[in-house]
């Protein structure tokens, strides 16, 4: 049996399709995990950085060439993916350009249907990753990677044992960072569930395509609130294929990984700590794991000060964006860099934030109103405003009153005091009830 990759990256293009540097760098990530002897464990990996459409093909055919059914093939694709006027993907190469209007020089690309008729000829598992996207979005600290229509991956690709990974849905994008040295968020957490093993899902140091599927979709969606939907296609056995192994755990790290994932969920008791089938579901683990007992109490330990940690930092954000939500400050430029100086400060990520919050750092964002609804605000009526103002002026002329009531040395005229002290909030409500347009029995309302 072998295992072969090959590893596209385009970074560079011809006038009309924007550059994505993270290609690149999301080729040597992928080149680092799918080497390395403990993970990927791959006889023969290449790296194809910026090609024309000739060497693209030509090295696409020889990887699928010859290949017996045991082989193991991965093709892992970064770049701009494109459609023509029949809904057609092709992948753009360095040398892809626009022609007249809003099309493209096909001869200038390599197409699906090549790449899916030379997958065809091999009998041999296969897997395709492609981190790339077929619709147009644009968002702050972000690139497209994508064209503008629904591509029907699954009837162009996927084929009997193999299996398709995708960064997104046929009409969604996919993002990369612009920060020097980020990778595509969808490379990011295929390589780190590879990495770390976290992709490992039932423990078993082997991680299947699925598992690695399941682990990169769960971050992307909370990393770009669902703006990106990644998506598998396979028929057969595609979704068991091996892709890699996971690092060998010690049994504190699958118990601490464990408590983890349970705090993550949100999924607690009154208290905030662990519900009681939790904590008989955590006490089997231990068991199979023959930890000791006072170890798996230390590590629940930690972890719980960890979530408390994180929800004292999340309440603080919460804090400073209520205002925002509740429609007594204005959404400026300002405000979101107040806003994101304190995440970087609470080193809170994008995907710690709740969604409704992460908008707000959003320059692009400027649906406000469903920004709150998703929040569970409601903004203020004009009777909110109306009873606030009041309340706040009665209990002004309270805080002068009520102290006079106990002063020894004025007691005998603490009544005067009262008095004129209730003569000066008539005036003042009747003042402002004029200016509200308000009857003297509706100011009767709003203060009781």
């Amino acid at each position: 049996m072998q295992k072969l990759a090959l590893l596209i990256g385009v970074s560079e293009y011809e006038f009309g399709l924007p550059p994505l540097p993270s290609a690149t760098r999301d080729v040597d990530a992928m080149r680092r995990v799918l080497e390395h002897p403990e993970m990927g464990n791959f006889d023969q990996v290449k790296s194809l950085l910026n090609p024309d459409p000739k060497t693209m093909e030509e090295e696409i055919e020889v990887l699928f060439s010859g290949r017996n059914r045991e082989d193991l093939v991965v093709l892992f694709f970064s770049g701009h993916g494109i459609l023509d006027e029949k809904d057609k993907l092709y992948f753009a190469t360095r040398t892809t350009r626009k022609s007249t209007g809003n099309d493209f020089v096909k001869t200038s690309t390599v197409s699906a249907r090549f790449l899916h008729e030379r997958m065809g000829d091999a009998p041999c598992q296969q897997v395709l990753i492609l981190d790339c996207c077929y619709s147009g979005a644009i968002a702050d600290g972000l690139t497209i990677k994508s064209d503008s229509r629904l591509v029907d991956v699954k009837t162009q690709l996927s084929g009997e044992g193999r299996a398709v990974l995708t960064s997104s849905t046929g009409i969604q994008p996919s993002f990369v960072g612009k920060e020097e040295g980020e990778l595509s968020i969808y490379t990011q957490y295929v390589v780190e569930g590879i990495e770390t093993g976290l992709g490992d899902a039932d423990f078993n140091r082997q991680i299947s395509v699925v598992e690695l599927h399941n682990y990169a979709k769960r971050n992307v969606q909370a990393a770009t609130n669902n703006a990106m939907q990644p998506k598998i296609y396979s028929i057969g056995e595609g979704f068991n294929i091996v892709i890699a192994e996971a690092p060998e755990k010690n049994p504190q790290q699958i118990y601490r990984e464990e408590v983890e994932r349970f705090y993550q969920s949100g999924k607690l008791s009154f208290r905030g700590t662990l519900r009681s089938v939790d904590r008989k579901a955590l006490h089997t683990l231990r068991c199979s794991l023959n930890l000791p007992s006072e170890d798996a109490t230390a590590i629940e330990h930690q972890v719980l000060e960890a979530y408390r940690e994180r929800q004292q930092k999340l309440r603080l954000l919460r804090q400073m964006v209520e205002p925002i939500l509740n429609g007594e400050e204005l959404v400026t430029n300002e405000t979101r860099r107040r806003l994101i100086r304190l995440q970087r400060i609470l080193d809170l990520r994008l995907e710690d934030i709740d969604p409704a919050f992460a908008n707000l750092l959003n320059p692009n964002f400027r649906q406000l109103s469903s920004l709150r609804k998703q929040a569970g605000y409601q903004p203020r009526s004009p009777q909110q405003w109306r009873r606030r103002g009041l309340i706040g002026i009665a209990l002004s002329v309270a805080a002068i009153g009520l102290p006079l009531r106990f002063h020894p040395s004025l007691s005998a005229s603490v009544d005067d005091a009262l008095y004129n002290a209730g003569s000066q909030l008539s005036e003042v409500t009747n003042q402002l009830r004029g200016k509200l347009f308000l009857t003297p029995g509706r100011v009767l309302d709003l203060l009781f």
